[in-house]
């Protein structure tokens, strides 16, 4: 998610837009092999948290996208933790 970033004039609509096509081909994946969804949501959550502790440390500060790319993955970290719990 972070490489949009390096996308000129991109919008938190298209990083939206792009964040469910991604989650969309995972659960499609996830359901043809049959795999519990608790174990999904654990994918999502590491993947969520490796973008804040790597990829969100790798990004321009300067764009104009960045905090908000640093901010919406903080919320699904949230949201995964309390679907977990």
């Amino acid at each position: 998610m972070y490489t949009l970033n390096d996308i000129d004039g991109i919008t938190p609509k298209e990083v939206e837009r792009q964040r469910a096509l991604w989650l969309r081909k995972i659960e499609a994946v996830s359901k043809a092999q049959g795999e519990c969804n608790k174990l999904l949501n654990l994918v999502f959550l590491e993947r969520a948290t490796a973008g804040l502790n790597l990829d969100a440390l790798s990004i321009n500060p300067n764009k104009a996208i960045a905090e908000y790319l640093v901010q919406s993955t903080r919320e699904h970290v949230k949201k995964f933790i309390v679907t977990l719990t």
